[in-house]
């Protein structure tokens, strides 16, 4: 009989040892198919994370090869519009000059026939295009001498004066100071007004000596009153550049001649050449010979020469057709009434000392400024939005976190857009590319502390729960009472803590499961000291504490497995986008590199065909 049962014993221990062998080898493989997939992961993010580099290696070099057929095609483009600028002048001059000179000594004659008395004055204006009208408001800039009294809010307000004279902006005038003038200074009330617009602008220019009714036939042109003040004297009225806000859509700039270069009329047209490639060129019939009447047309009409308002009439006309977006030194880049003003000031400031004006490097300074500002704008922008859609929401689930992050990705990519409409394409992208990576260096920073505030607050809550449903029992262990409890009691304590957690628990869902797994090992070591009264208990399981653990483990290995696949998923999205991206900017580059290579062949054609 006895040794029927030591031979039972050791046949069950002989069973126990190959289960537990078999446990063993069934973990151990669990480990290594956990390892190889963890591998396999870390393979595949490595090599998503090579092909990335090389799409962005190609992305570059496809930028640099971009740039270098710009700058090809720009040098080749300046030197022909050099080339046909200099032969058309050269046209001009010998052409259009000597047939409107002699139109004009006919309608002289005519007019001569018309008035037997007095002397004859002529007036020649000349168009030309250089500027925008879809700013929605339009400037006219005078320079004449010193300005008397008018009403303020109906006349026209100074851009730049000399340094000699000093502005008041409540009595609407200026004075002289008795300095010696040696400089020019900008007002800032009409940087301020030319600040305002924000869309591009039209700059019309009207040259010629003073007081021949440049102001006049500027603002009857745009059917504005009369804001510069009109003298009847020999003196000039203004001083400097004066500036006028007008409710349409052009911005006008009229400059005057000091009256010394005034004595050679020809000289006027010969500069506006000069600098203007192009231009339409007519005659302007004189008002009237008498020079009281002169003084203030508008109570004299009846007594004007029709064909200066039939004149007049055709003058608005084909102003209204030539005017045009005013370009920057850059292609493809308007300036705005904010970048005029940003010129201005620029441009005084280069006029004030012995340098030479550089426009590239004045108006590239305006757009890095426009675009750094614009950055830090969308930036605060950005974090503003954010602030207010996550106020008294953290912490929140990632999901949520990313949908408020792309409102304001949206607001934020808006607002920069606004900020810098007109300035060219490529300039805005590489500025928008390093607002994207700020952007989501400030998203990662908002989801440190998502997963900040969700830990804090988890923690918490265990430690709550752990006191409500828990501790109770185990406190119950030591005393008398502890005879009445089971060890069941003591697992559903555990169970209900993992129910309310789960019900309860707020915030990043890879930081809630995080906590509650590092939660279970300090539970387990309290569980140790009361090891000896649990062993005591009568339905005490130790195999059921055990599962416990293995299911904590199974827990956290399930999560890092959905950490694993989700950022997988997220990598595969971004490397699809990427090469979406990728064959967007390859198929702009080749029609970019055809339309520039057609450029540069209708440039060279129409350059021979000038030779």
């Amino acid at each position: 009989m006895q040794q029927h049962l030591e031979e039972e014993v050791m046949k069950y221990e002989q069973i126990l040892r190959q289960m537990k062998y078999y446990d063993d080898n069934l973990e151990a493989a669990y480990k290594e198919k956990e390892q190889r997939r963890l591998e396999k992961f870390q393979k595949k993010e490595k090599d998503m994370q090579e092909q990335m580099e090389r799409l962005e290696n190609k992305l570059r070099k496809a930028e640099r090869e971009k740039e270098e057929l710009a700058m090809e095609l720009r040098m080749t483009k300046e030197e022909m519009q050099e080339q046909k600028f200099q032969k058309k002048k050269k046209d001009m001059q010998e052409q259009k000059f000597r047939k409107k000179e002699k139109d004009m000594q006919e309608q002289k004659q005519d007019f001569r026939m018309q008035r037997a008395q007095g002397y004859e004055q002529q007036h020649t204006y000349e168009a030309n295009r250089t500027g925008d009208g879809l700013s929605g408001q339009a400037i006219h800039s005078a320079f004449r001498g010193s300005m008397a009294s008018q009403t303020r809010g109906q006349m026209a307000t100074p851009l730049c004066l000399p340094n000699n004279c000093k502005w008041d902006s409540r009595s609407g005038q200026y004075i002289t100071t008795g300095e010696k003038r040696c400089s020019l200074y900008v007002v800032e009330e009409a940087l301020e007004n030319l600040r305002k617009i924000k869309g591009p602008v039209c700059v019309v220019s009207i040259a010629g000596p003073y007081r021949n009714g440049k102001s006049y036939v500027l603002c009857e042109a745009f059917s504005q009153p009369q804001v510069f003040r009109l003298g009847h004297h020999m003196e000039p009225e203004t001083m400097g550049i004066w500036s006028w806000i007008v409710p349409g859509k052009f911005k006008v700039f009229k400059v005057q001649d000091s009256s010394a270069g005034a004595q050679e009329s020809g000289k006027v047209p010969e500069s506006i050449l000069s600098f203007f490639p192009g231009f339409e060129a007519f005659t302007l019939p004189p008002p009237t010979l008498d020079p009281e009447m002169l003084k203030s047309i508008n109570d004299n009409k009846g007594h004007i020469n029709p064909l200066f308002f039939s004149g007049l009439e055709d003058f608005k006309r084909l102003l209204r057709n030539i005017l045009v977006p005013k370009n920057s030194f850059n292609d493809g880049e308007l300036v705005t009434g904010e970048g005029l003003a940003a010129l201005v000031e620029m441009y005084v400031q280069d006029i004030n000392t012995p340098s030479v004006i550089n426009v590239q490097s004045v108006w590239d300074t305006f757009v890095e400024t426009k675009c750094s500002d614009a950055t830090r704008g969308a930036l605060d922008a950005y974090e503003v939005a954010m602030t207010s859609q996550l106020k008294d929401k953290l912490p929140c689930d990632n999901d949520q976190l990313r949908g408020s992050h792309g409102i304001a990705l949206e607001n934020s990519e808006g607002y920069f857009m606004a900020e810098t409409a007109g300035i060219s394409t490529n300039t805005i992208e590489m500025y928008l590319k390093k607002l994207k990576e700020f952007l989501s260096q400030k998203l990662h920073s908002w989801q440190v502390k998502n997963a900040k505030l969700t830990r804090e607050f988890c923690i918490d809550l265990l430690i709550q729960l752990k006191q409500t449903h828990l501790d109770p029992a185990l406190q119950q262990l030591q005393r008398k009472e502890g005879a009445k409890l089971s060890f069941e009691d003591i697992i559903g304590g555990y169970n209900r803590i993992k129910d309310d957690y789960n019900k309860s628990a707020i915030g990043a869902k890879d930081v809630i499961a995080a906590v509650f797994f590092e939660f279970h090992p300090a539970l387990m070591k309290e569980q140790e000291q009361y090891l000896g009264l649990l062993r005591q208990l009568k339905d005490y399981d130790e195999m059921l504490t055990q599962e416990l653990a293995a299911k904590a483990y199974q827990e956290q290995e399930r999560q890092k497995l959905e950490k694993f696949r989700k950022k997988e998923k997220d990598m595969q999205e971004q490397m699809k986008m990427m090469e979406r991206q990728a064959d967007i900017e390859k198929q702009r580059y080749i029609q970019r590199e055809t339309d520039m290579l057609r450029q540069i062949a209708m440039l060279r054609s129409e350059l021979e065909r000038k030779r």
